[in-house]
């Protein structure tokens, strides 16, 4: 991530959100120039997942005690104290990012690729999600109706970022459609990303899906 996006999602939260969340947001300026995509193509999104598989099963088949020489080859003096496990943070982190990657793999690059319509949804989905962890509360979209300059903080951000990352789309659309999302079914992905925010820092826990994994060592 460039110092000038993680300024402009500093805006609505960034920085208290990646502390919430251990899978990064924009996680390189490469992917964000891509629409936050984790891919660039279709050959590149079937050999990602496929590699991703296999370090799973890698690690999921280790030996008890290689599996506790590696978790404890990892944990800072503060991970000891606070009983984290580093280990299961990046099994966890590496669950999601492959479920996020199947989803492209079956979504976005089953024909000539992402449009760029598909990539500003998606950056505007995963800024609502921001929004939402960082700042707690629902975020909201507008325009002005003389200049049609966005009119509030979400869609501000949502419209400078598209400029940041040469996403040649406008903010009103994906704003509403990110909105709408968490919205849907009673507000049923915005207090799922309010419990991510309440449960920061409980161990065991995918911040990101939610789901109890217990340790294996």
């Amino acid at each position: 991530m460039t110092p000038e996006l993680e300024r402009i999602l500093n805006r609505i939260g960034f920085q208290r959100a990646k502390t919430y969340n251990p899978s990064p947001f924009f996680v390189s300026s490469e992917q964000s120039l891509r629409g936050s995509l984790l891919f660039a193509d279709k050959p590149s999104a079937r050999d990602g997942v496929e590699e991703m598989e296999a370090i799973l099963k890698r690690i999921n088949h280790l030996p008890k005690h290689l599996r506790e020489a590696l978790d404890g080859a990892l944990r800072s003096p503060e991970d000891w104290d606070n009983d984290r496990s580093p280990l299961l943070e990046f099994e966890n982190a590496l669950e999601v990012l492959l479920e996020e990657g199947i989803k492209e793999k079956s979504q976005y690059w089953t024909g000539r690729g992402a449009s760029p319509k598909v990539s500003a949804n998606q950056v505007a989905s995963t800024m609502a999600e921001i929004y939402v962890i960082g700042l707690g509360k629902m975020p909201t979209e507008g325009e002005a109706y003389d200049s049609g300059e966005p009119s509030t903080k979400f869609s501000k951000t949502v419209r400078d970022v598209f400029e940041h990352i040469n996403l040649r789309a406008h903010f009103r659309e994906p704003c509403r459609r990110a909105i709408k999302e968490l919205k849907e079914n009673d507000k049923e992905k915005f207090h799922r990303l309010l419990e991510i925010r309440s449960r920061k820092g409980r161990p065991g826990i995918s911040l990101i899906t939610g789901r109890r994994k217990l340790p294996k060592i």
